[in-house]
């Protein structure tokens, strides 16, 4: 259970920095 809540955590920080830049990119 832990392994799949690290790997949801780093799926989620990896989604935010791709919104992150997405958003950049749009400006």
């Amino acid at each position: 259970m832990k392994e799949s809540a690290n790997d949801i955590e780093v799926l989620t920080q990896q989604l935010r920095e791709v919104a992150e830049e997405q958003a950049v990119n749009e400006k």
